[in-house]
């Protein structure tokens, strides 16, 4: 820990911002400082690290299908690890009913430049471990090295895939691997936050942390919709070539049946099998009133336990941001219109510019610490067969 801590209190999360591979890209600082960590020795035990991760998983109700949220919350256990453990080292409570106030970590703990963008970055991290969609949208991330990414998707054909039966002495059937090239624009999430000396005096360190949390959070539910919007109606306004969904209607608009989301439900091509629904307040109120799903003996829970029901097995989300247009036109809360099924882990491709950022900067003349969190990504359509979109659902 005394030799992590003299690289830990001066310039380590800088080089980590200016760190790039053989191919110049960049990763996050956060990933950066843990792998310091892991290579001084600064790293929990197996034991510890699991019995962390399972705490973060069952915190945030991360179910066995979400790998990738698992993966993050074994990685932000160490992460949060590490922290605690510097903390301690330099006499600082970091939780419980004794935690100390951040004005004395921020006073007793060197290096601030280094250390407390650390600690902000993983709060941020854990408040993404609440946003499910993102896991549900994104099959697969990708560090590029500049403000642009060149985007590939499967653009082949049916025929283009297909095999065939050969008889002897004849030729095998030949099968081609098309693709799309597109440039796709990063855009940047953040947020600039100011904290006074007056309520860093008064704040525990946990209590710091739920409050900056509580804003954070927003970045995941900013990435969420514009997601949801690049899903809906595809990737061309970021450059990409992307086709928006295909969409399926009800029978009457506003009002669907059993019948419509049956037919929602059967519109995946072959090879594709929808795992999860999104839908809005107003579009979960009308399906609750859809007599199926109304009837306790069909066997859904909401009746008595508050458990969305599972339509034909799939996973339940309800989504009532204001930010997305496709997702809420008139801009009021929950009164979407729209329902999106995907099947997980294969819609989405995300890019980004070395991952997530941040920078603190104190100013002597408002007496606050002002902190800077920023993010460049962009995702892109990646398989577009694996969406649908039903309107009309309230």
């Amino acid at each position: 820990m005394q030799s992590f801590s003299k690289s830990f209190d001066g310039s380590m999360y800088q080089a980590g911002r200016n760190w790039k591979d053989e191919e110049g890209r960049k990763v996050s600082p956060n990933q950066f400082v843990a792998m310091q960590a892991y290579n001084e020795g600064v790293w929990p035990e197996e034991k510890t690290l699991a019995k962390l991760t399972n705490d973060l998983i069952q915190a945030h109700g991360i179910p066995e299908w979400a790998k990738k949220r698992r993966q993050q919350a074994k990685e932000l256990a160490a992460h949060q690890w590490i922290l605690k453990s510097y903390f301690k080292d330099h006499g600082v409570q970091s939780d419980g009913e004794l935690a100390d106030t951040a004005e004395k970590a921020f006073t007793v703990v060197p290096g601030q430049l280094t250390v407390f963008p650390f600690f902000w970055d993983n709060i941020i991290v854990e408040s993404l471990l609440a946003m499910s969609l993102l896991d549900v949208f994104v099959a697969n991330v990708q560090n590029v090295n500049s403000g642009t990414a060149v985007h590939v998707s499967l653009n082949e054909t049916l025929a283009d895939r297909s095999i065939a039966l050969r008889g002897e002495m004849t030729t095998f059937q030949e099968v081609n691997v098309s693709t799309v090239e597109s440039t796709v624009k990063l855009v940047g999430f953040g947020a600039q936050i100011s904290i006074s000396d007056e309520a860093m005096r008064r704040m525990a360190l946990p209590v710091l942390q739920r409050f900056y949390a509580r804003y954070t959070r927003q970045i995941g539910i900013d990435m969420t919709d514009v997601g949801l919007d690049i899903l809906i109606n595809g990737d061309a306004a970021y450059g990409g070539a992307g086709a928006a969904a295909t969409v399926v209607t009800p029978a009457v608009s506003g009002s669907p049946s059993y019948g419509d989301y049956a037919k929602l439900m059967m519109s995946s091509d072959i090879g594709y099998n929808f795992t999860d629904i999104v839908m809005s307040r107003a579009g979960w109120t009308k399906l609750l009133n859809i007599p199926v799903f109304e009837d306790p003996l069909a066997g859904f829970k909401f009746q008595n336990e508050g458990v969305l029901p599972m339509p034909f097995g799939l996973t339940p989300h309800r989504w009532d941001s204001t930010k997305s247009s496709s997702w809420t036109s008139a801009g009021v809360l929950g009164d979407g219109t729209t329902a999106l099924t995907i099947q997980r882990d294969r819609a989405l491709a995300m890019y980004q510019e070395g991952g997530l950022m941040t920078e603190q900067d104190r100013d002597a003349r408002t007496k606050s610490t002002t902190v800077i969190s920023n993010w460049n990504l962009i995702f892109a359509i990646l398989d577009g067969n694996s969406r649908r979109v039903m309107t009309g659902v309230s």
